[in-house]
C-alpha cells in the first residue's frame, strides 16, 4: 500500500490501485500490459456502494 492515505494498490497480475483523485472522484486504475494504455475508472463517492454490490454480487455468482 502507498504511503499516501488516499491511495491503495491490490498487487498481482496487473497492479489494480484504488485513490481520491484530485477532483473528489474514487477513481480505480488497472495498469495496461503488453504495451496497453492503463484503465482507469471515475466514480462519485456516493456512487461506490452501488458498485461494490455489483461487484459483490458478481464475486458470489463466479463462486458458484
Amino acid at each position: 500500500m502507498s504511503d499516501d492515505k488516499n491511495e491503495m494498490k491490490l498487487l498481482g497480475r496487473e497492479t489494480i490501485e484504488a485513490y481520491i483523485s484530485e477532483g473528489g472522484f474514487v477513481c480505480l486504475k488497472q495498469d495496461g500490459y503488453m504495451g496497453e494504455d492503463a484503465s482507469i475508472i471515475n466514480m462519485l463517492p456516493t456512487d461506490v456502494p452501488v458498485v461494490v454490490a455489483w461487484l459483490q454480487e458478481l464475486a458470489s455468482r463466479a463462486e458458484e
